[in-house]
């Protein structure tokens, strides 16, 4: 009965596309011994940008389904932004009447996580930009002069081995001169004594993985970065990380890319333009004072100690401090902005693509709702930790504090990690909190965790009860003082943090006072999922134990020795919490599909056909193919991509599997319902954009027959031509 759509308007390649894809639960086979959640891609066609026109859109994508019985759409997924938003769309639907009326919502959260990294990144570090002096130009900077690099060495492989070979000669040469070192140990002490360490620390492993690290360490660039834009999700995380790692590597290679253009006469060049302003970026200390940064005619001046600074690093001796002006800005500045990554970010954002445990493999594109009205909690949490101060003294951040001794002003960087926290919460405060502390979403955590499960059932129990023994309907309970269980527990597994390395656990008097904070029972027990499943939710919570509702040896018996059936309410779960996105990952990889087969000049038509064959074919393949796989050797794991003469041998076998169940579905419907879809499809006519176009051609020649020629200031001339400095004279 119970179906989802997820949404998102995107634009590629100078083309746009509305990805609609509807989502619901299944069987994996016809034995129905493993429960899925499914997905069809309805098509990829263009619509307007506005709410109303977005819907109009979804309608007729659905329309084939329209009056079907026990089909209704009773959630939507997409993002906060644009007119296609998803706080906007949702209205505009049920006004339609294309969703249910008590259609709930989620606004994707992997797009509301990068926006506060995003706005608290650039809020406090500023933006890229020509002429910019940030920390991202610096990354941006970085990112163009390796592509410049490879460009030149022939594109792609033979550029990859080109820039290689660069590698291997500068890090060579920054081993033997020393001129290099003592550059590196004026500009950059902490990176350059990092990457000492690190070699030292390499020679020091007899196996041949240490051998073979040390190698690929000193002869061998990091591969496969991206342009670092917050647009492309992880991108700038993952280019902070391997400046920081190869810091002292990449400034010298920008030093022997420059110094070989101008040795061959090429100052103005693209390449030695780059490696100069990376260079000037690199070493900024945020101080014009000429002795902080190195040059060549003060060589004979150095102190021979900041030459030597590697003696300190003896092991189990601490390294000497810092002293002002030691610490480029922009490096001290990546380094707290990945430390956040390592504590925080990364492992909050990575969780959004874990698969479900329970739903398995091919979840992982958004079906784990039900554990993200905890994890909210979890993230807020976390972060209350972090705005206390307490990161200061974590291991993720020692990099940075022993880099604040050697800043110029520390004064700026006090401000800027406080600014860095606030514009994160304020934007967590605004885009993700809320979602998930809605009163139409927080029963999702129903089928979260089974602890938290039962203490939000027994809350709901309580209002009940209350309720009851009062004859005020519209009694406040604002006074009312609920006691939740004042207990501490681990989170279990799923919530392991991986980059951090830590379990998660918390108090459930916090976690449930946090969420129940703004919420109104009155509204929550009136949705219609906790109305239709009431009689269980009641029993739930008042279990004398915990009941994992996923698990029927949990379910235990009653009082009266009479055992607990909880099977409507674990198929609810999986019937209609699940099957809500919590992001709108698998969306953008339709429309990146609807980019790359627009290059190839086909029509819009053949975007959405192709689009339907991944849906429908390609991706379900994949996934039924790894899984025969080990069926067929269940001591081997799954592949992670299925190639070779194997492939072509299960795609005939899955491909005469489809081609079965099409025709018994072409059985099951008329001839003319048939004609009907197939039309839809392949009559560019019957598309959305073709009635706009028709539309505004009608409003053309509306206008210009019902309206009169008005001459507006903004036309006319203005009386004067632009004349070169040639024709001037000059």
């Amino acid at each position: 009965k119970h179906f989802a759509i997820i949404t998102d308007h995107g634009k590629r390649g100078g083309l746009e596309h509305f990805v609609k894809i509807l989502v619901w639960s299944g069987w994996a086979d016809e034995e129905k011994t493993k429960k899925v959640i499914k997905f069809h891609c309805l098509d990829v066609d263009t619509s307007a940008h506005d709410a109303a026109g977005c819907a109009e859109a979804v309608q007729k994508s659905l329309e084939e389904f329209s009056g079907l019985k026990d089909f209704k759409v009773t959630a939507v997924t997409g993002d906060a932004g644009g007119g296609a938003a998803v706080q906007n769309l949702l209205p505009a639907l049920v006004k339609m009447g294309v969703v249910d009326e008590d259609a709930v919502k989620i606004n994707c959260l992997m797009h509301a996580l990068n926006k506060c990294l995003e706005s608290a990144g650039q809020d406090t570090f500023g933006q890229q930009g020509v002429n910019s002096r940030t920390p991202f130009q610096l990354l941006y900077v970085f990112n163009q002069l390796w592509k410049a690099i490879k460009e030149e060495g022939g594109g792609k492989t033979k550029g990859k081995r080109y820039l290689d070979e660069i590698y291997s000669i500068v890090v060579d040469e920054l081993l033997t001169n020393e001129q290099w070192q003592k550059e590196a140990n004026v500009n950059f002490k902490q990176a350059f004594q990092k990457f000492e360490k690190v070699l030292d620390d390499l020679e020091d492993l007899e196996e041949d993985a240490g051998i073979d690290d040390l190698v690929h360490f000193i002869t061998e660039t990091p591969s496969n970065i991206q342009d670092p834009v917050f647009s492309r999700w992880k991108t700038v995380m993952s280019c902070t990380r391997v400046v920081l790692n190869y810091w002292s590597q990449i400034y010298f290679v920008a030093v022997a890319v420059k110094q070989n253009q101008i040795y061959k006469k090429k100052h103005t060049s693209y390449l030695c333009t780059l490696s100069s302003t990376l260079l000037s970026l690199m070493k900024e200390k945020g101080t014009a004072d000429k002795d902080a940064y190195y040059r060549p005619d003060n060589d004979e001046d150095l102190v021979i100690d900041d030459f030597n600074a590697d003696l300190y690093l003896v092991e189990d001796q601490a390294q000497p401090p810092l002293k002002r002006n030691d610490t480029p800005i922009f490096y001290a500045m990546l380094l707290f902005f990945r430390g956040f990554g390592d504590i925080y970010f990364d492992d909050m954002f990575h969780f959004t693509m874990k698969d479900d445990p329970f739903l398995g493999e091919g979840s992982f594109f958004g079906q784990i709702s039900r554990f993200c009205v905890e994890r909210c909690y979890i993230m807020h949490n976390l972060l209350s930790d972090i705005e206390k101060g307490n990161w200061k003294e974590w291991t993720q951040f020692q990099e940075y504090t022993r880099a604040l001794e050697g800043v110029n002003n520390k004064d700026d960087f006090d401000k800027m990690t406080t600014i860095f926290f606030q514009r994160f919460r304020n934007v967590f405060d605004k885009h993700v909190a809320p979602c998930w502390r809605s009163d139409t979403i927080l029963h999702y955590i129903i089928g979260g965790n089974p602890t938290l499960a039962k203490e939000f059932a027994r809350w709901l129990v309580d209002y009940d009860v209350m309720m009851q023994d009062t004859d005020d309907e519209n009694r406040d309970e604002s006074d009312e003082s609920y006691q939740f269980t004042d207990k501490t527990i681990d989170m279990g597994p799923f919530h392991y943090r991986t980059r951090a390395k830590k379990h998660v656990h918390i108090n459930i008097k916090d976690c449930m006072q946090y969420f129940t904070a703004d919420a109104d029972r009155k509204v929550i027990t009136s949705t219609p999922f906790v109305k239709s499943h009431w009689d269980q939710i009641q029993k739930l919570g008042m279990c004398e134990h915990v009941v994992d509702l996923l698990d029927e040896d949990s379910w235990g018996e009653d009082t009266r020795g009479n055992p607990y059936d909880f099977s409507a309410l674990r198929d609810a779960i999986w019937n209609e919490i699940a099957i809500h996105s919590s992001h709108q990952q698998r969306c953008e990889n339709y429309v990146q599909l609807a980019a790359l087969v627009s290059k190839t000049r086909v029509g819009e038509v053949r975007r959405t056909l192709r689009a339907i064959i991944l849906s429908t074919i390609i991706r379900p393949f994949h996934m039924w193919a790894k899984q025969e796989i080990v069926r067929r050797n269940p001591e081997k794991k799954a592949p992670r991509r299925v190639e070779g003469q194997i492939r072509g041998e299960l795609l005939i076998k899955f491909v005469d599997q489809f081609r079965r169940k099409l025709n018994s579905a072409k059985r099951s419907i008329s001839n003319e319902r048939y004609d009907a879809i197939k039309k839809k499809l392949i009559d560019q006519n019957e598309k959305t954009s073709a009635r706009y176009t028709t539309e505004n051609m009608e409003k053309m020649k509306e206008s210009l027959e019902k309206s009169t020629r008005r001459v507006t200031k903004a036309e006319e001339a203005a009386g004067f031509y632009d004349k070169t400095v040639m024709m001037s004279g000059g």
